[in-house]
C-alpha cells in the first residue's frame, strides 16, 4: 500500500489584489485509485478579517486540480498557508458528518506582497 500525498504550488509571491493560482497534484497513488474522482477543500488563513476563513470546493475528475482566487486589498500582506484536503467523490456525502479521513492533506506557504 502506497502513502497517498498531495503536492501544492502556486504562484507565489503576488501582489494583493491579483490572481493567486494554486494547483494541487496527488502523488503515489494505488493503482485502483487512478481512475477515481476527487473533491478537493481549499482552506487558507489569508482572509478578509470579518469573514473568516477562505473555504472553497472544488470536484476534479483525475488527480489534479485548480483553484484560483483573488485576494482583496483587504487581506494585509503577509505569508500564509493554503491547506488541500483531498477526498474520494464517492465518499464526499459523508463530510457533512465529519465521519471521513481524506485520502491526502497538503499544505503549501505562500506570500501576498503590498502595491508599491
Amino acid at each position: 500500500m502506497f502513502a497517498v500525498s498531495v503536492e501544492v504550488q502556486s504562484n507565489s509571491p503576488i501582489t494583493v489584489g491579483s490572481l493567486l493560482t494554486f494547483h494541487a497534484a496527488l502523488c503515489n497513488l494505488d493503482h485502483s485509485l487512478f481512475h477515481e474522482s476527487f473533491v478537493y477543500i481549499w482552506t487558507s488563513n489569508a482572509v478578509n478579517k470579518s469573514t473568516g476563513f477562505l473555504d472553497i470546493t472544488t470536484t476534479a475528475s483525475n488527480t489534479t486540480a485548480e483553484m484560483s482566487k483573488v485576494f482583496s486589498l483587504y487581506v494585509p500582506p503577509g505569508h500564509y498557508v493554503m491547506e488541500v484536503q483531498v477526498f474520494r467523490k464517492q465518499d464526499a456525502w459523508l463530510m457533512a458528518f465529519r465521519h471521513l479521513s481524506p485520502v491526502a492533506v497538503g499544505y503549501h506557504n505562500f506570500t501576498l506582497t503590498g502595491i508599491y
